[in-house]
């Protein structure tokens, strides 16, 4: 009996670590995936520009996201970008937004190309900030992105993601600008 009653407890203590890790009991709030960021309408990889509506293009953006320290200057926003595309703009440093979109050692975490659906059409790659010293001024950035995306004019995001928040939690910080690609 005593048996059983270890093989519980030791599932449960299992599930609840699992839950942690996983972030399922992070600051009270529910697990949110990524897919969850991207619009709910299931355009198929194939779509072409002309077949998309602008409803189909629309979404809700959060105001505190967009003024949350980083700025992009190109691409633009539905902007139709070809390989490689540029990457450029800068880290709003100014003592109220050091801790909105932080860095560490020069980076300042990721941007990808992603399609509506939020498939990956890049990897990763690091946003590289051209001085990591510790300023109040504006630090630029300058990132290229290829992907080999044999369709063209595909409507998607540059996502940057952003995980170099303060103190011991680690906060998924985003920011997206819908292109075509």
């Amino acid at each position: 009996m005593s048996k059983i009653i270890t093989i519980i407890l030791v599932a449960a203590v299992g599930i609840t670590l699992g839950a942690v890790a996983l972030g399922l009991f992070s600051k009270g709030e529910p697990f949110v995936s990524l897919n969850s960021f991207f619009p709910s309408n299931n355009i198929a990889p194939d779509t072409t520009l002309d077949e998309v509506s602008d409803e189909d293009l629309l979404v809700e953006v959060d105001q505190d996201i967009v003024e949350c320290g980083i700025v992009v200057t190109s691409p633009t926003p539905h902007e139709v970008v070809v390989d490689p595309v540029i990457i450029e703009g800068h880290i709003a440093n100014e003592k109220k937004n050091v801790a909105c979109w932080p860095s560490f050692e020069g980076i300042a975490g990721t941007v990808r190309i992603v399609d509506l659906n939020g498939v990956s059409a890049t990897d990763r790659i690091p946003i590289v900030l051209t001085d990591d010293s510790i300023t109040t001024e504006p630090i630029a950035f300058s990132v290229q992105l290829s992907y080999s995306n044999t369709d063209q004019n595909i409507p998607g995001f540059l996502l940057f993601e952003n995980t170099f928040s303060g103190g011991s939690t680690r906060e998924l910080l985003e920011h997206r600008i819908p292109i075509t690609f």
